[in-house]
């Protein structure tokens, strides 16, 4: 590769991902947002919740040492992992 003031056609060719935190046109302003696991998130959930709500989740992750969002994923999918109670 190029030196940095070298010239443009000197430069290889990246793929955007590679290229991704650059500053380069088309590279990607950021890391894709991932989950605990290692895989990329690629879907997102918005939920409404009242100040107090939102300020508990935030303590309780806080605590945790988690960032919110990592830690309503860790419940959501600890409550997938219990057994649902049958109803009469």
């Amino acid at each position: 590769m190029g030196s940095p003031s070298g010239s443009w056609r000197s430069s290889e060719e990246l793929e955007p991902a590679l290229a991704r935190g650059s500053g380069w046109p088309g590279a990607g302003r950021a890391p894709k947002p991932r989950a605990a696991s290692g895989e990329a998130s690629t879907r997102q959930l918005a939920i409404r919740a009242t100040s107090e709500e939102l300020a508990a989740w935030e303590r309780r992750a806080s605590e945790e040492n988690k960032r919110t969002s990592v830690w309503a994923r860790d419940e959501l999918n600890a409550a997938l992992a219990r057994p649902r109670s049958k109803k009469p």
